[in-house]
């Protein structure tokens, strides 16, 4: 979640057909108020996708070891301001954000 700025609802729900190593990007699908959107790889989230050994389109990425999704709790904002930094962020932003991401831990 942290090098793709995913929600808790979203990672859970990230199946492999949804990423896209080669145009660098996880399609979130039915996100926040059902819309989807394209996040883009951040490099070291990459590296760890790559090292998963054919997954299956319908396996979930964040996923137990059966294959099935992690359980998820929902969360909320509680002002209204939390939400408002994340409006009308475009594609530049977004990358900008993910590329300020640390390398490592």
């Amino acid at each position: 979640m942290l090098f793709a700025g995913l929600r808790i609802s979203e990672a859970a729900a990230l199946r492999w057909r949804e990423v896209d190593l080669d145009a660098g990007v996880l399609l979130v699908i039915d996100g926040k108020g059902g819309k989807d959107r394209a996040v883009p790889i951040h490099p070291k989230l990459r590296a760890e996708l790559e090292r998963v050994e054919s997954p299956r389109p319908t396996w979930a990425v964040a996923g137990r070891r059966d294959n099935l999704p992690l359980n998820q709790k929902g969360l909320a904002h509680l002002s209204l301001e939390t939400t408002q930094r994340y409006l009308m962020l475009g594609d530049k932003q977004l990358r900008a954000a993910i590329d300020r991401l640390p390398d490592g831990w």
